[in-house]
This record gives C-alpha cells, structure tokens and sequence, in this order.
C-alpha cells in the first residue's frame, strides 16, 4: 500500500521497476504507460 504524505520525488532505473510500485501489481512501464499521444512508452 502507498500512503501519500506529501510530495516526493522518487528515482527508478527502469519503467517496470517504477511501474510496480505505482500501480501495486506486477506490470511493464514500457508497455502500460503512454504519453499525451496515446504513444507507448517503448515506441518513444
């Protein structure tokens, strides 16, 4: 579970990595995020 408890920034090495902690399950940052564009992450 993540409690907000203010504003952070936080560095990851990879989507994924960043991914499963945004989302709280396993998933792919380059495959489920896109930008404005609809346009994937990996095809960026």
């Amino acid at each position: 579970m993540i409690v907000d408890r203010g504003q952070h920034d936080y560095e990851f090495n990879a989507p994924p990595v960043a991914s499963v902690v945004v989302m709280g399950h396993t998933s792919n940052g380059n495959v489920e995020w896109e930008d404005e564009n609809e346009i994937k992450l990996k095809d960026i």
